[in-house]
């Protein structure tokens, strides 16, 4: 029982209490938590790619994302020209290091995953910014990236004799020159403030027709109707900035206002 001024006496097991392993108050980690700890770790720990549509890279390990054709590809932009690279930097890019890059001469147009900028230069300027520390690679911007990969291996089988060509959801299938189309509809997406008269006129000197012409603010364009075996000659173009089969627009829904679906006709034409 209590009794005041009488000092109670301490069991034991409470006495150096001091000398306990401290307690967290943190509830233990789920597997779950670690699974992602270490799935970010991993990622931390990999090296740095370029992600291109038209396939992705770790540069320092590998020249390109596949075997590039010759024809799609540049050794070097010539002397005086100004052409476009990829630069990509040691980590996630910083203000000081953009700046740099601009200070050179560059023009930076597109980012690309990981840390990479499309920038547009000339030979003196590339030698500049290849020196720079904070630049992990710096290599063209080759014609083989400008190019949707389908529309790339129709040009290429439209310029040999026979091969196969992949179908959508399908098997590659054994098919001759004969078999492909005459001409294909194609867009041509341009860098900002090139030569849009220019490159077109480059483009009929193909063979090629100009269909439509884009000139927006972000994006300028070209829709073309072409000989599929002279398309790989317009990736190499120095203004060109991707290639794509042109849409084809179908309509859906088109007759649910008629008598027979919603017969709203007669709301239009009568209740405004």
């Amino acid at each position: 029982d209590y009794e005041p001024g009488r000092v109670a006496k301490v069991p034991q097991r409470m006495q150096n209490v001091d000398a306990l392993a401290p307690i967290s108050a943190e509830p233990a980690e789920s597997d779950e938590d670690q699974n992602d700890q270490a799935k970010a770790a991993a990622a931390a720990a990999e090296p740095p790619r370029i992600r291109l549509a038209a396939g992705e890279f770790d540069p320092l390990s590998v020249a390109a994302p596949r075997a590039i054709p010759a024809e799609l590809a540049l050794a070097e932009y010539p002397a005086g020209v100004e052409g476009y690279c990829l630069v990509q930097f040691q980590g996630p890019i910083k203000k000081q290091w953009k700046d740099a890059l601009l200070a050179s001469g560059a023009a930076i147009f597109d980012y690309i995953p990981d840390y990479t900028f499309v920038a547009k230069m000339d030979s003196q300027t590339k030698a500049k910014v290849a020196a720079m520390k904070q630049v992990r690679w710096l290599g063209i911007l080759e014609p083989a990236y400008r190019i949707e990969p389908d529309l790339e291996a129709l040009s290429q089988l439209a310029r040999s004799s026979t091969g196969k060509l992949q179908a959508k959801g399908g098997e590659a299938e054994e098919i001759s020159r004969s078999d492909l189309p005459d001409s294909v509809d194609i867009i041509v997406v341009l860098f900002n403030e090139e030569d849009i008269a220019g490159i077109s006129q480059q483009i009929e000197a193909l063979g090629g027709t100009i269909t439509d012409v884009s000139d927006g603010e972000w994006k300028e364009k070209l829709a073309a109707t072409i000989d599929p075996a002279v398309i790989i000659d317009i990736a190499n173009i120095t203004g060109v900035k991707w290639i794509e089969p042109a849409p084809v627009w179908e309509l859906h829904n088109n007759l649910a206002a008629s008598n027979a679906i919603c017969d709203v006709k007669d709301v239009w034409d009568n209740y405004g």
